[in-house]
């Protein structure tokens, strides 16, 4: 259903999809043009034990910073937990 938005709709968006790299990745990739400059995007299953970040969502979440102008304003300190990324410039 996300694709059928308006671009720049959303001030947020929470993620919360199946555990693999290729899920989520996807569910970014839609979600991220709907996003506003400045909202939020959200989601769930960031583990932060740094041996993990090569997988599932926390590959996704860390590609996206590095390569959409996200910023990480928050992560929970907890395995599988949430993590909130700023959009700060559109692509």
């Amino acid at each position: 259903i996300v694709p059928t938005f308006p671009d720049s709709y959303f001030d947020w968006i929470y993620i919360d999809s199946w555990h693999s790299y290729r899920t989520v990745k996807k569910d970014i990739t839609l979600a991220l043009p709907k996003l506003k400059v400045g909202g939020y995007l959200c989601g769930h299953d960031f583990d932060i034990d740094p041996s993990d970040w090569n997988t599932g969502p926390p590959r996704a979440v860390i590609e996206t910073i590095q390569n959409e102008g996200l910023r990480m304003v928050a992560l929970s300190n907890e395995s599988q937990g949430d993590w909130v990324l700023r959009k700060v410039v559109k692509k």
